[in-house]
């Protein structure tokens, strides 16, 4: 990492607002809505309407600061997250601040995958958390069905290393030959430090992994998951 990196890491949002009853689908349908009904504009349009925002957010209507929220979320910068964080925190419109909510886990993936030239998928979380945790549902194939572990042994190996990372894990159970963890993350954790870790700890699991934090996968995600990777 450049020390440019290192810079822009010290001043990176150490703190997000975590709600344990999570982030409703009607705000993450409608985030996507939005974006999708911007994401083909014109670039001046999209600049402009951000500008106004920071300049004078009072001055805009609930529509354009959803859609400044939006944008902002893609921009990869500090200043753009702090700007949505403080409309969450100073805006009383539970519909806005909804949406704000949405922008702020977009916005700190994106900052990570600015600063880290990698790229993270984009989560949206509607498993809520607890203190400064988000909740995971994360699942691992075992490369032979014959070599599963029982429960419990899994369970420990799994607890054993979310210990060392300040993590918690809440519960694990067999979902079509899978091991699916249901797991509490600090924010500042990225999510593959530990599913990696687990896998490269465990030499009897495949190296892919399932991952999400927006609800409990069903089994037809799970098998779709299975065929995607083979």
């Amino acid at each position: 990492m450049s020390q440019e990196q290192n810079d822009h890491m010290d001043s990176f949002p150490d703190k997000m607002n975590i709600f344990e009853k999570g982030i409703s689908e009607e705000s993450f349908n409608e985030f996507y809505k939005i974006l999708g009904g911007i994401g083909n504009a014109d670039e001046k349009y999209k600049n402009d309407l951000i500008s106004a925002y920071r300049s004078s957010p009072k001055s805009c209507s609930e529509q354009e600061v959803k859609k400044a929220l939006v944008l902002l979320s893609k921009k990869g910068d500090v200043q753009s997250y702090r700007l949505i964080e403080r409309t969450y925190n100073e805006n009383q419109n539970l519909s806005i601040k909804n949406i704000a909510l949405v922008a702020l886990r977009n916005a700190r993936m994106y900052l990570e995958s600015e600063l880290m030239d990698e790229q993270f998928g984009i989560i949206s979380t509607g498993l809520g958390g607890e203190g400064n945790k988000l909740r995971y549902y994360l699942a691992f194939r075992p490369r032979d069905r014959e070599d599963c572990l029982p429960k419990g042994d899994i369970f420990s190996r799994m607890e054993s290393l979310c210990s060392t990372l300040k993590s918690k894990v809440e519960n694990v159970e067999e979902v079509k030959g899978c091991y699916l963890f249901k797991i509490l993350l600090p924010t500042d954790l990225a999510v593959g430090v530990l599913a990696e870790g687990f896998i490269e700890k465990n030499e009897l699991l495949l190296d892919s992994y399932f991952c999400t934090n927006v609800e409990k996968p069903d089994d037809a995600q799970i098998e779709s998951w299975i065929e995607d990777y083979g």
